[in-house]
């Protein structure tokens, strides 16, 4: 067994034995031979909170088997956990958040591709992609003289058959149906090539959910219990039946704030309070599952402990930086592919893939392009001094008709040369005489 999959049983374990006390569910059942209609609308939603370690367990079995109808539910609760939504809506807007453009960019195609693919369906379909290692879109038009309309597919009606390796989909009016990405009709983005719903973040991720969800509720259940202490009034054998008793018993039920009560001689009162702070073991939980789920979606946290401070910024730089690309990777091909190349075709009859203009996110970092910028006026400048150097080679003249000769010195130093056409041709100053110098080190 590998270091990830000990850490994922580990975790399942835990989860399972925290969330024992709390479970209302039995397990998923598994599906069934014939669905008909779109999952979205015949399984009800289920929150966070309710899902327990069996059922996300055999969730993900079927995930694994190539049926998402659960592991689609399941990334639905997932987007209500804070945590998630917030780290996973960081790694995507960082995304589409980036500087894009076409390469080439033909008139009116930025426009068109905003009402094609706007931001909102990219952040879905990375957010997806994400999650259950894939993403499936449909072209929404209803008249192929409309411009295109790309739509997310829910991931809960999508299918894998593992005999016929054919990928499926439910729809509301023909039941399950065969798709191929590509088609024209439809896309699909991959976080890997072979079997992507492996690399989907919801086997990790789940896991961690029902632990972080049971600890919030055990905290909240331990606050309610033990956050106000109980009263306890210390009496000596039947006094509690005397009038006075009874009144001061009365009184303490309603004893709030600062209020104020005097107890009848003979009586004590003490508070029953924790001999140990063991709510921090809740705290502490729920830390640990934090900073694994920004280790996983974010990569940056193992770094800043590891090395500590101001000396793992670079690390933790290239880590958010790897994974940004890695993003770009997600989005770019499939967008060029199946999107931008059945578009074009439709707009300018264009059938060759590499005149295809190419969509790019810049994820160059910053530093990068600075960097790059001055090794560009670097370059320029040295250039513009080999060409003075040239010029002042070529005014040169030695007497006898000798000069330099101009040819072999580019041949020499790499430098491309054209003979221009006389209409081409610049008016030359006559040349100059060698000075003294350079004749007596030319004799």
């Amino acid at each position: 067994m590998s270091f990830a999959a000990s850490i994922a049983a580990g975790a399942r374990a835990v989860g399972r034995a925290i969330a024992a006390p709390f479970a209302r569910r039995s397990p998923v059942e598994p599906p069934a031979a014939a669905h008909v209609g779109p999952p979205m609308r015949e399984q009800v939603y289920r929150p966070p909170g309710a899902w327990t370690m069996d059922q996300v367990e055999a969730a993900l079995e079927q995930h694994e088997r190539g049926d998402f109808r659960e592991s689609g539910r399941l990334c639905d609760a997932l987007l209500c956990d804070e945590e998630i939504l917030s780290l996973l809506g960081l790694r995507v807007g960082s995304v589409t958040g980036l500087p894009f453009h076409f390469d080439p960019a033909p008139v009116g195609i930025e426009a068109d591709f905003e009402h094609m693919l706007p931001h909102a369906a990219q952040d879905d379909i990375l957010q997806k992609a994400l999650l259950m290692g894939f993403a499936w879109v449909q072209d929404n038009r209803t008249s192929y003289d409309e411009l295109p309309q790309w739509i997310p597919w829910t991931s809960d009606g999508c299918r894998y058959d593992l005999y016929r390796r054919q990928w499926q989909v439910y729809t509301q009016d023909r039941g399950l149906v065969d798709v191929e990405a590509g088609d024209g009709q439809w896309a699909r983005f991959d976080s890997r090539m072979v079997r992507p719903w492996m690399a989907g973040y919801v086997r990790a991720i789940a896991p961690m959910m029902i632990i972080r969800q049971s600890t919030l509720y055990n905290w909240a259940n331990h606050a309610q219990v033990y956050a106000t202490p109980s009263r306890i009034l210390m009496a000596p054998a039947r006094m509690g039946e005397m009038e006075d008793v009874q009144r001061a018993i009365a009184r303490l039920k309603h004893l709030v704030g600062d209020s104020t009560i005097v107890l009848p001689e003979g009586l004590t009162m003490e508070l029953l309070e924790l001999k140990e702070l063991t709510y921090q073991i809740y705290e502490r939980l729920r830390k640990a599952i934090d900073e694994a789920l920004q280790i996983l979606l974010v990569g940056n946290l193992g770094t800043a402990k590891a090395s500590g401070g101001y000396g793992s910024a670079p690390i933790e730089r290239r880590v958010t930086q790897q994974l940004l690309e890695r993003d770009c990777k997600i989005l770019a091909p499939t967008v060029w592919r199946q999107i931008i190349a059945p578009y074009d075709a439709w707009k300018r009859g264009t059938r060759d893939l590499l005149r295809v203009p190419r969509p790019i996110w810049d994820a160059t970092p910053p530093a990068d392009k600075q960097a790059m910028a001055q090794q560009a006026n670097m370059e320029a400048d040295a250039a513009y001094k080999r060409a003075l150097e040239l010029k002042t080679l070529a005014a040169l003249d030695f007497g006898g008709g000798w000069r330099v000769d101009m040819q072999q010195v580019c041949k020499e130093r790499g430098l491309p040369l054209r003979q221009l056409a006389p209409a081409e041709r610049p008016a030359l100053p006559p040349a100059a005489p060698a000075p003294k110098e350079t004749l007596d080190a030319a004799a």
